[in-house]
């Protein structure tokens, strides 16, 4: 039996929604995968914690939301802090580490210090924070590569949508040369209602933030910001490490009319906020845009919060997934697939 020690950096809603999933899934994982995932540390903005047995996750669940609930907060996380809490982790024999920090939006940090410091100390990592990767994949990767441990994030790019994985393993030794893709649930469920209520935008946004669909403040989803960072961070792991968020073309929905949408739905054809990457005169290209989709395109009846991605490959042609729910639980399973991936010997599948 392989002892997964965690350590866990901030608590946000996808940690406290993996602190809900473990309990239920920890006996089967040991049965499957001959893994026993413990949580041995973890640090937010209010302590750090460690556990050397291993906390109880609905316990160290209801601790933290009664501290919370007390209002004692404490300060954000900085990068004055990367060396205590890698060292601490060290001491707990954490053998993998979990970052889940604030995003940024101009600035990988300070979630890059801490995982660049975890895997130059020899400890694979898991993040779910897109912004560290937006602004600092390269050398990220560089130090995962000289220091031979896993660097896993595929929670940044569709959640429960199996993106990052399929590339690297089921396509191992194909040549991903593009792809297209609907990487935003909250965009895809507006477009969806707009076409079916015959509605306009600020309707649907409404009743999305009723439903807990879109975040109270929707600009990154509705303005295609999410989707052009999920759209980097594909083309950077698999296609170009060198290209870069300016090198993104970005059009939201925001000003999106059903008066601008009704010509594209009486000619059949549907609109979807994609992320696009492929090749043209030989430059690699990403964009962010709607765009029409015909009855025969395979996103035609992707509808809701679904996601879908068709990957471009030079010796298993295209290869389309569709599915993988969003919302809190599913990123969390991420964490929990990139973490059984972490320490799983392939071949024994």
């Amino acid at each position: 039996m392989k002892s997964v020690r965690i350590g866990i950096i901030g608590f946000g809603k996808v940690i406290r929604a993996f602190l809900e999933l473990l309990p239920d899934k920890r006996d089967w994982i040991k049965t499957r995968y001959q893994q026993d995932l413990q949580i041995v540390a973890i640090c937010d903005s209010t302590e750090y914690m460690h556990n050397p047995d291993g906390f109880d996750p609905g316990e160290l669940l209801a601790y933290k939301l009664e501290k919370i609930a007390s209002d004692k907060r404490g300060r954000p996380l900085d990068q004055s802090e990367v060396g205590y809490v890698v060292n601490s982790f060290l001491e707990m024999g954490v053998n993998v580490a979990v970052e889940a920090l604030p995003p940024t939006r101009e600035t990988g940090e300070p979630a890059q210090s801490y995982l660049l410091a975890f895997l130059n100390a020899k400890v694979p990592v898991v993040t779910v924070n897109k912004s560290p990767l937006v602004y600092g994949y390269q050398t990220l990767y560089m130090a995962a590569r000289k220091q031979h441990v896993a660097f896993k994030f595929s929670g940044t790019t569709g959640a429960a949508l199996p993106t990052t994985d399929t590339v690297a393993t089921a396509l191992a030794g194909a040549e991903l040369y593009g792809f297209e893709a609907i990487l935003n649930g909250t965009t895809n469920f507006l477009l969806t209602e707009m076409i079916k209520n015959q509605s306009d935008l600020a309707t649907e946004l409404e009743i999305a933030q009723e439903l807990k669909i879109c975040e109270p403040d929707p600009s990154l989803d509705i303005n295609g910001w999410d989707t052009a960072f999920k759209t980097l961070i594909l083309a950077k792991a698999f296609i170009d490490p060198y290209v870069e968020l300016p090198d993104v073309q970005v059009q939201g929905i925001q000003s999106l009319t059903y008066a601008d949408i009704e010509p594209v739905i009486q000619a059949g054809n549907t609109l979807k906020l994609l992320g696009k990457a492929g090749f043209e005169n030989d430059r690699l290209r990403l964009r962010v845009k709607p765009s029409i989709i015909t009855p025969e395109h395979p996103f035609f009846h992707v509808d809701g919060t679904t996601k879908a991605i068709t990957l471009f490959t030079d010796t298993m042609g295209r290869l389309t997934m569709i599915g993988g729910s969003s919302g809190l639980k599913e990123t969390a399973a991420t964490i929990l697939k990139d973490l059984v991936n972490t320490h799983r010997d392939f071949s024994r599948i």
